[in-house]
């Protein structure tokens, strides 16, 4: 179950990519604000630092102005192994491609 945290995001930003971080595949949507859509993309099945040839394949392909990581914590709101993966996941991608992550 992931936690929706209230973020606020620039408006300048319209076209974003997500990802739902797992340690055998991730899954994959992008979004568009100003259309108020999004469609799932798939996932990369890919293990450690080969998931990020994919993704920079997927970025180059939608060319998105921010990132959304999606992040798992416990029903309860506690947080749990893979909460600090996907966070860390999502600090690696801001690293490598230096997009805004939320």
């Amino acid at each position: 179950m992931s936690q929706v945290l209230s973020v606020t995001v620039p408006a300048t930003l319209a076209t974003f990519i997500a990802f739902d971080f797992g340690l055998k595949r991730t899954g994959v949507a992008v979004g568009n604000r100003i259309m108020g859509t999004a469609q799932p993309q798939g996932s990369i099945h890919a293990e450690g630092n080969a998931r990020f040839d994919q993704i920079a394949q997927r970025l180059k392909e939608w060319q998105p102005d921010a990132i959304v990581i999606g992040v798992p914590y416990h029903p309860d709101g506690a947080p749990h192994e893979n909460t600090v993966r996907a966070q860390k996941f999502g600090r690696q991608l801001h690293g490598r491609f230096g997009l805004p992550v939320f």
